[in-house]
């Protein structure tokens, strides 16, 4: 009997130490998902604020803000981009992108510094 009633109080101690024990991890482990979901949540709101200055910068450096702007882009069939006259020597066929639309052109072929036409 006596043993009994011993091994009982035992046996309800080390259930109340486990409840507690559990008790104090849970609340634990509650305050720090807590902590780790606030941070996730700061840093994805970083995240998407940086990823929208990119995408403004990205859009002010596209070419294509630069056609609208009324100036055009000059490019070799093959699609090279033409930066210098030697890029287009007499009988190159060239692409123009306008804000219109495309113009076909033909080269001529490009000048000289003194002024006068280039020669081949």
């Amino acid at each position: 009997g006596r043993e009994r009633d011993f091994l009982d109080q035992v046996r309800v101690r080390l259930h109340r130490a486990g409840t507690r024990g559990l008790g104090d991890v849970h609340r634990r482990l509650s305050e720090l998902f807590a902590r780790v979901t606030a941070r996730a949540a700061w840093l994805v709101e970083r995240e998407k604020q940086r990823l929208a200055e990119r995408e403004k910068r990205l859009y002010a450096l596209d070419p294509r803000r630069v056609v609208e702007r009324g100036y055009a882009i000059l490019r070799r069939l093959g699609n090279g981009v033409v930066t210098h006259p030697r890029q287009a020597p007499p009988g190159t066929k060239l692409r123009a992108e306008l804000r219109g639309g495309v113009l076909w052109l033909l080269s001529e072929g490009g000048e000289r510094e003194g002024g006068g036409e280039e020669s081949s």
